[in-house]
């Protein structure tokens, strides 16, 4: 079981260690997307770039640490502090869950409604805001927990 962990950062500012697996993707990613694993014969052997569908609280969601073609392995962070490509509307301090608008990015979980449907599974915060639904935003991420008691 993944539970985030504390350290310093070179700042001496509370950080959280990045835990990461090496695994097959099946798309293109670049570094921050927003990746599902996938449950296959009763194990994760792969990640999909997350789409615009709801994904539930039972879920793992990684974030690609690296560049990668599809079909290649490739590092994915399933917590820790993390950049993460992030929609306009999330802010420092935002609860973010995968985005309802944009493919391969978190959102605000307070604003699901902006993109017209509910979203399930609180998974990050936002450390700082977005300004384009490009950003890599400072997150505190935990894809396979949550972080938060408040699942939809």
């Amino acid at each position: 079981m993944t539970r985030l962990k504390m350290t310093g950062g070179p700042s001496g500012n509370l950080e959280f260690a990045v835990e990461a697996i090496d695994i097959t993707s099946t798309a293109d990613l670049s570094v921050g997307t927003v990746v599902e694993f996938a449950l296959a014969d009763g194990s994760y052997s792969s990640v999909n770039v997350t789409d615009t569908a709801d994904i539930g609280a039972g879920m793992i969601i990684g974030v690609a640490l690296e560049s990668c073609a599809a079909n290649e392995k490739c590092r994915i962070a399933i917590s820790g502090s993390v950049n993460i490509r992030c929609d306009t509307e999330v802010a420092a301090g935002d609860v973010l869950c995968v985005s309802a608008g944009h493919v391969g990015n978190l959102d605000a979980l307070a604003n699901p409604a902006a993109d017209g449907t509910t979203r399930g599974k609180a998974v990050g915060f936002a450390l700082e805001a977005s300004a384009s639904d490009t950003d890599l935003v400072p997150c505190i991420f935990d894809g396979v927990m949550g972080v938060s008691a408040c699942q939809l």
